[in-house]
């Protein structure tokens, strides 16, 4: 089935994990282990509900849940360091949609918007070879409400210079496809898709 842009769409914004990058299997390990190392318990479930959500939000709930005092960087450090321990050298794409960002490259402003942080972000997006392709890159590190506030996506679409109506999500998680539609911005769930 194919993904769909809208016509009245003026510019492109993407997730990063599980939208374009692969990297949802390696993120899930990632934080299972980093919780054990805390002394939590992070189940699956508890990862497909806080899918989306920056690593600073996901270790200030671990705290509540678990009654534990977690720094919130510590967390996020930990979890980056298994992370790539976890994902390796390479980064498989979701390829439906980095070839449909290959596809609009120079035709529409585009940009990712993503939980991740910024160093993390560059790492996948260079891995897979597309990080010039994007006219915008709104990270975890460049806004204070993560998703599924709408800010990550505004911000993105300031940066591209196109007002939020007229730009289209491609979003994978729950509170990404909420911050989008909070945004007023189109959005589509590619999890229909793929």
């Amino acid at each position: 089935m194919l993904i769909p842009i809208y016509p009245s769409s003026k510019a492109l914004i993407f997730d990063l994990d599980g939208t374009l990058a692969d990297t949802m299997p390696a993120h899930r390990a990632a934080w299972v282990k980093t919780a054990a190392f805390f002394g939590a318990e992070m189940t699956e479930e508890m990862v497909q509900a806080w899918a989306g959500m920056a690593s600073y939000k996901i270790a200030g709930m671990l705290s509540e849940k678990f009654n534990l005092a977690l720094v919130p960087e510590e967390v996020s450090k930990k979890k980056a360091e298994y992370f790539f321990e976890l994902q390796g050298s390479g980064v498989d794409p979701v390829a439906p949609l980095c070839d449909l960002a290959k596809a609009n490259f120079g035709k529409l402003p585009m940009g990712v918007g993503t939980g991740s942080r910024r160093a993390n972000a560059e790492k996948i997006l260079s891995s897979l070879g597309i990080r010039e392709i994007f006219d915008s890159l709104v990270t975890a590190d460049d806004v204070i409400n993560h998703k599924p506030s709408p800010d990550t996506f505004l911000k993105c679409a300031n940066q591209l210079g196109i007002a939020p109506a007229d730009c289209q999500v491609f979003e994978d998680a729950d509170f990404g496809v909420r911050a989008a539609k909070s945004a007023g911005m189109k959005v589509v769930d590619i999890r229909n898709y793929l």
